[in-house]
């Protein structure tokens, strides 16, 4: 229960942030507390994968932006963008992001002694992608609409 609440209070919070109407906050926070509820009751008492459970979650929450809007005579995007904000997986992310950036630090700082730098696919696919984000760097280094 503290949970859903956690989450209807932290979609207004997200709300607010967004600018949405302040006659529409409660709604929003119904939305972002329907959502997580839904993705509680597939995952833990269903059963269901995390995949599943947030896909779901995110249908609920779709359908109550469109009925809300309908409501409302306003676009459904207040309430859907509002509304998904508990179902992102931030964190995970983060952590994801966090941990490949750590291995290739540790690669490029140890390396592996010549045992298959620039011999396999994945470093030659590495070393391209860095190639490419040079030259756009180099390409757009100059023009002030890339530099906002």
């Amino acid at each position: 229960m503290w949970q859903i609440l956690a989450a209807a209070a932290g979609t207004m919070a997200f709300a607010v942030l967004f600018r949405a109407p302040g006659r529409d906050l409660f709604l929003c926070g119904a939305g972002g507390g329907a959502g997580w509820s839904a993705y509680l009751l597939l995952r833990d008492v269903l059963c269901l994968g995390e995949f599943a459970a947030v896909m779901g979650a995110t249908a609920l929450v779709a359908l109550l932006a469109r009925a809300f809007a309908v409501w409302r005579k306003c676009p459904a995007t207040v309430f859907l963008v509002t509304g998904i904000f508990p179902l992102v997986p931030g964190l995970g992310i983060y952590r994801t992001a966090y941990a490949l950036a750590r291995a290739l630090e540790n690669y490029a700082i140890i390396g592996d002694h010549d045992e298959g730098t620039l011999k396999s696919k994945g470093d030659k696919a590495l070393l391209r992608a860095i190639e490419v984000l040079e030259s756009v760097r180099e390409e757009g280094q100059d023009k002030a609409e890339w530099n906002m």
